[in-house]
């Protein structure tokens, strides 16, 4: 939206993507915007080694699910309940600097 026109944010995007280190991501995913059981299934068996689903349910079959605590009529994650911050119980600066 800030640049001057698609061709602008085109290039800025490419020479951004030329410095992701492709073997040290880390992706996060959460229950918000409709997602399904299916959403978080499929982000499971993505092929990054790196990665977190942060859901208000319980889901132990999926191995990258982290379930938050949420008030019970909270059908899904609100970005401001997921752990980072002043009332983190992940610290993702450690989880970052250690992939």
């Amino acid at each position: 939206m800030h640049y001057h026109s698609a061709q602008e944010a085109k290039d800025k995007w490419e020479r951004r993507i030329k410095r992701i280190n492709w073997d040290k991501l880390f992706v996060k995913f959460n229950d918000q915007n409709g997602c399904t059981e299916d959403h978080i299934k499929a982000f499971d068996e993505l092929p990054y080694k790196n990665k977190v689903c942060f859901t208000v349910k319980a889901y132990p079959e999926y191995k990258s699910v982290i379930r938050i605590k949420a008030p019970k009529s909270h059908e899904f994650i609100r970005a401001s309940y997921e752990p980072f911050g002043k009332n983190k119980n992940i610290d993702i600066t450690k989880v970052l600097n250690n992939l």
